[in-house]
C-alpha cells in the first residue's frame, strides 16, 4: 500500500490534515476527516488489490473505488446542508469531479490510467486542502452562543 512517491505524499498529507482536524475542528470537520481518512486508505488497499493480481482485476475494482468515493461525496453534501461551512463548497465540488472522471474513464478507453491518476490525485488534494483549511478557520472562529443560554432583549410581563 502508497507504493508510489505521490501515494506517499498524499498520505502524509492526508494524515496531518485530518489529524489536525480531528483536533480543532468541529464536528463536520472531525467526521469528514475520519470518514476521507478511512476511504483513502480503502481505496489504496483495494488499489493494491488490482495491482499486485491479475491485470483484469481492475476491472472489478475500480467501481468499489468509484463507490468509496461516491460514498464520501454524499457525506459531504450531508453535512453541506446541515452547516454553514463555506470549505465544504469546494471539498463537495472535487468529490463530485472525482466520481466524474470514475465515469468518463469507465465510459471512454482513450483516458489513460496516467490522465485518470493524475486527476485523482489533483482532486484529491484539493478535497484534503478544503477540509484542512475549514478546520483552520474553525479554530479561529469565535463560538456562537447557544440561543437557549441568552437572556431574551425583552421581559415580557
Amino acid at each position: 500500500m502508497f507504493h508510489s512517491p505521490i501515494a506517499q505524499a498524499g498520505l502524509a498529507f492526508m494524515g496531518l490534515t485530518c489529524a489536525f482536524a480531528v483536533i480543532r475542528g468541529g464536528w463536520p470537520e472531525r467526521l469528514a476527516a475520519v470518514v476521507l481518512a478511512v476511504a483513502w486508505i480503502g481505496s489504496e488497499a483495494l488499489e493494491d488489490l488490482s495491482v499486485f493480481r491479475n491485470p483484469l482485476v481492475r476491472l472489478h475494482v475500480q467501481p468499489a473505488i468509484a463507490a468509496i468515493d461516491l460514498a464520501y461525496a454524499g457525506l459531504l453534501l450531508f453535512i453541506l446542508l446541515l452547516t454553514r461551512r463555506r470549505w465544504v463548497i469546494v471539498a463537495f465540488s472535487a468529490a463530485l469531479l472525482i466520481v466524474l472522471i470514475h465515469t468518463v474513464t469507465a465510459l471512454d478507453p482513450r483516458i489513460t490510467q496516467f490522465d485518470f491518476f493524475s486527476a485523482y490525485y489533483l482532486l484529491s488534494y484539493v478535497v484534503v486542502a478544503a477540509l484542512g483549511l475549514g478546520a483552520l478557520l474553525e479554530t479561529g472562529a469565535p463560538k456562537a452562543r447557544s440561543p437557549r443560554l441568552t437572556r431574551p432583549a425583552v421581559r415580557v410581563t
